[in-house]
């Protein structure tokens, strides 16, 4: 019985050596340790092991209606980024915000390719996530909703300013 049992335990480990990981068993090609491991065990060498292998793309499915929202969902954060910046340009020596500001107090290009870029970004980052995890695409759409309207109310209040001059 222990006889048996060694002998089982032996003819195992002489096999561990041979199967690595991501490797398959019906590779031929032989490096030095998988030699070695031959000759210690010669009938190991016809004897084909399959090894399971776990699904590497465990993707969750999402619906697409989630990616289209998503999608108009930025597409209304660009719009609102775009009209904050239309009704902001040149308006004036008005600019509030100290970031967005030129050397003379107005909303200029430099502010435009602030804008534009921190909207890239924003859009960028968003994009990469939901390609890695497309679940997180329940979570961005109030985030650009949220972004979007702010966005749009600052250009209706910039409108309602240059209407009042």
């Amino acid at each position: 019985m222990y006889l048996r049992s060694a002998l089982a335990v032996l003819t195992v480990s002489a096999l561990l050596p041979t199967l690595r990981a991501g490797v398959d068993s019906n590779d031929e090609s032989e490096s030095a340790h998988l030699a070695a491991a031959n000759f210690l065990a010669p009938a190991a060498t016809t004897t084909t092991v399959a090894i399971p292998r776990p699904a590497r793309d465990l993707r969750v499915e999402v619906d697409s209606r989630w990616i289209a929202a998503w999608k108009a969902s930025v597409a209304f954060h660009g719009a609102g980024t775009a009209f904050d910046a239309y009704s902001s340009y040149n308006r004036g020596p008005y600019e509030s915000n100290v970031l967005l500001r030129d050397a003379n107090g107005q909303f200029g290009n430099k502010a435009v390719l602030l804008k534009v870029v921190s909207f890239a970004a924003l859009s960028a980052a968003q994009w990469v996530v939901v390609r890695k995890w497309p679940q997180a695409t329940k979570a961005f759409i109030p985030l650009n909703a949220a972004l979007g309207g702010m966005y749009f109310y600052l250009g209706h209040r910039n409108q309602q300013f240059l209407a009042a001059q």
